[in-house]
């Protein structure tokens, strides 16, 4: 039988990214979740609630000491719609790829933000490299820079074809045509087929590897919040293409002649959006995938590092832990038999740490700073599994 309330341990915050001062100390590196750290795998993909913002975190605070910096870009925070509007119109009036632009616009987008944040941390060492980006660089976040770069290639066919402008005479729109164009089209195609990422750009990619080589300095560039996506009035084909595009960007930059060793992408994306991407060479992303999962073992240290931060709790070993806050079993109508508790909670999960979090929350509350009554711990378990939704 359980001796201290539940409420005793701070089981939470269920949200990796909240405040949490004790964050370093409840962290655990299983062996799964290292895989996920390796330098060679760039993306990681993971259920909501398996533990994506979580290595986010590790990256900034427990491990921050190994980078130069840790640049971070919240999809959340970036509007969409417009980028992939002006990006589809440029496809449609040149023929050009639509997912060859959103990848040339990501990789040049991950490549401005990491050598910006660089030069933040290293004034001296990056600071001429930044000064001689294009000028979307200036804009502080990624949303309205990779805006700019799509906005720039409308503006460029827009020059040329005058699509947007109606005819003073007649009033209609004049359609572009740029196969029949002749010289200035073969012109305007090249730039289109380039940008954003023209000579000049990759000279100064090229001088930041460079550079980061000579310095031995580690970077990595942390894409997050793909869960919290803000993909308002978009359609589900361009929100297709944005994570299509995004992929092969990464997929492509991996693929850089002279990629230093220093230069690290994390790309924390949910699983089922991984395994619906529809990409050409395929396998060859998957060479830098790699998915988050949790083992038995692995929870249960998960939970253990939060006991032992629990004054009232003392002992070595999660079950000695475990069974000072928790019934060793609870009892299964179903099958009319006692069940491990630990096994009970986890069995209404689907392994993942978030959920498991929920539940023992969901438990603490419910005993009002009392000892368990292992008699409740279905009922509120079943009352729990119905808001999991919101985990």
């Amino acid at each position: 039988m359980p001796t201290i309330p539940a409420s005793s341990v701070k089981w939470g915050p269920i949200d990796a990214l909240e405040s949490d001062g004790q964050f370093t100390k409840k962290w655990y590196a299983s062996q799964e979740t290292k895989n996920c750290l390796r330098p060679d795998k760039w993306i990681v993909s993971g259920e909501k609630g398996s533990g994506k913002s979580a290595i986010r975190r590790a990256i900034e605070e427990v491990y921050s000491g190994i980078y130069l910096c840790t640049p971070v870009v919240d999809f959340d925070k970036i509007e969409f719609n417009s980028l992939l509007l002006n990006l589809h119109e440029v496809s449609d009036t040149t023929g050009i790829s639509s997912l060859s632009m959103v990848s040339r616009c990501w990789q040049a987008g991950i490549i401005i933000e990491t050598i910006n944040k660089c030069a933040k941390a290293d004034r001296d060492s990056y600071e001429t490299l930044r000064a001689g980006l294009p000028a979307q660089a200036s804009e502080r976040r990624m949303g309205p820079r990779l805006l700019g770069m799509a906005q720039d290639a409308w503006d460029k066919v827009d020059e040329f074809t005058r699509k947007r402008k109606q005819d003073e005479k007649d009033g209609k729109t004049r359609k572009a045509n740029l196969v029949s164009s002749g010289g200035a089209s073969i012109e305007l195609m090249t730039w289109l087929t380039q940008h954003p990422m023209d000579p000049r750009f990759d000279r100064i990619r090229d001088a930041f590897f460079k550079r980061l080589t000579e310095k031995k300095h580690r970077v990595v560039l942390v894409l997050d919040g793909f869960d919290r996506l803000n993909n308002k009035d978009v359609s589900v084909d361009r929100v297709n293409l944005l994570f299509d595009g995004l992929i092969d960007a990464i997929r492509a930059i991996r693929t850089y002649k002279d990629l230093p060793d220093g230069f690290e992408i994390k790309a924390f994306i949910p699983h089922d959006r991984y395994l619906g991407l529809d990409l050409r060479d395929s396998d060859k992303a998957g060479e830098i995938h790699t998915a988050i999962r949790w083992t038995r073992d692995g929870l249960q240290e998960f939970l253990k590092r939060r006991m032992k931060l629990s004054p009232k709790l003392h002992g070595d070993t999660f079950l000695d832990l475990w069974r000072q806050v928790m019934p060793e079993t609870v009892y299964n109508r179903v099958y009319k038999i006692e069940e491990s508790t630990f096994d009970y909670l986890v069995r209404h999960t689907m392994m993942r740490p978030r959920q498991l979090q929920a539940h023992l929350q969901a438990l603490a509350d419910a005993s009002h700073e009392e000892v368990i009554d292992p008699s409740k711990v279905s009922k509120t378990i079943a009352k729990s599994c119905q808001d999991l939704t919101k985990y």
